[in-house]
């Protein structure tokens, strides 16, 4: 399965409530989502091909991972004691 049949097969799945035919502000969210997910994707991509001349180092490999980990503790705590 290539990359593409993936996506839609992901996308396809995501339809989580069914559409009701007079509601066009459900119908205008799921015809988004498809170019809300694409242009994550390729963000993501993106900034994974500007990161990797970046971290070229194993000295900046480490420090970058530390941040993350650091960034994903304090989302944690933070959604550990949220009101």
């Amino acid at each position: 399965m290539g990359a593409t049949e993936f996506l839609k097969t992901r996308l396809d799945a995501m339809e989580l409530s069914p559409r009701s035919p007079d509601s066009r502000d459900t119908d205008a969210a799921h015809k988004a989502q498809p170019v809300i997910c694409y242009a994550s994707i390729a963000a993501w991509a993106y900034a994974g091909a500007r990161l990797r001349h970046c971290l070229d180092d194993a000295g900046r490999v480490r420090a970058f991972n530390r941040a993350m980990a650091a960034l994903i503790a304090l989302s944690a705590v933070y959604l550990a004691f949220e009101g």
